[in-house]
C-alpha cells in the first residue's frame, strides 16, 4: 500500500494494513474491505498486481526462494522491505512514461514478484502452485 490505511475482514479474521506494508494471498477469497484513512488532500493509494502463474513457477526454478506452502492460510500481511518498496516506487513512476512502461513494466513487476518470493509473503505468493512447480528442475535449464 502507498497511502492510506485498509482493513480486511475475511472469515472471522481481521486483517489491517497501512503504508508500507503488502498484503499477499495465494488465493481470491470473498473479503470485506473498509478504508479507514482517506481525505481529499491524501487518498488512498494501493498497488496491486495479478502475476502469471507461470511466471511464479518460473521464479521458484530459478532462484532459491523454494517457499513451503501458506500451511493452512492462505493470506497474510507483512511489512516491505525498502528495495520493494523501491522496486513498487519505480514502476508507478512509470506511469508518467507510457512511452517506457511496456518494456520496464514487465521487469519490475517480475522484480517485484521475485523479492515477494525471497521474502515473509513468500509462502502465500507460491502456495497456490502444484508442489512439483516449487521444487528445482532436475538438471534442466528452465527458461
Amino acid at each position: 500500500m502507498v497511502q492510506g490505511e485498509k482493513r480486511l475482514l475475511i472469515g472471522t479474521e481481521i486483517l489491517h494494513y497501512r503504508s508500507g506494508d503488502t498484503y499477499a494471498a495465494a488465493v481470491d477469497l470473498p473479503m470485506r474491505v473498509e478504508i479507514l484513512l482517506c481525505t481529499p488532500a491524501r487518498p488512498y493509494l494501493a498497488v496491486a498486481l495479478r502475476p502469471d502463474p507461470a511466471l511464479i513457477v518460473d521464479l521458484l526454478r530459478q532462484s532459491e526462494a523454494g517457499a513451503d506452502p501458506c500451511g493452512g492460510r492462505a493470506f497474510a500481511v507483512h511489512a516491505a522491505d525498502g528495495e520493494l518498496l523501491d522496486a513498487y516506487r519505480r514502476l508507478l513512476c512509470l506511469l508518467d512514461r507510457p512511452d517506457e512502461l511496456a518494456v520496464r513494466g514487465p521487469l519490475i513487476q517480475r522484480e517485484i514478484l521475485f523479492r515477494l518470493l525471497r521474502g515473509p509473503q513468500a509462502p502465500c505468493c507460491a502456495g497456490s502452485q502444484p508442489e512439483a512447480a516449487r521444487k528445482p528442475a532436475s538438471g534442466r535449464p528452465s527458461r
